[in-house]
């Protein structure tokens, strides 16, 4: 469809991941923490997989604390700094 094609020529190609690859984004490599690889979502009890270890909240993880798990990505908190990590991307190393 040509309106399919327009659309997607107007999006650049960093705005796309292969729904069928799986695990951190290339550009997450250049990062030196774990990434998110996943979310296991349960609205009870949620987990993330990060790197090779699965968390659920309270748990830490490369020295960040999971504070919250959502459908999307998760929320992770040090000291006063606060991060919102989506799947494909890496944990902040500082």
């Amino acid at each position: 469809d040509l309106a399919v094609n327009e659309m997607m020529e107007s999006f650049g190609s960093d705005d796309f991941r292969d729904p069928f690859v799986f695990g951190p984004r290339e550009d997450a490599a250049r990062q030196t923490g774990p990434a998110l690889i996943g979310i296991l979502w349960d609205a009870t009890r949620p987990l993330a997989i990060v790197g090779d270890e699965m968390v659920g909240v309270g748990d830490t993880i490369a020295g960040w604390t999971v504070v919250q798990i959502q459908e999307g990505g998760m929320v992770i908190r040090r000291a006063d700094r606060q991060e919102v990590i989506t799947p494909g991307n890496a944990l902040p190393a500082d």
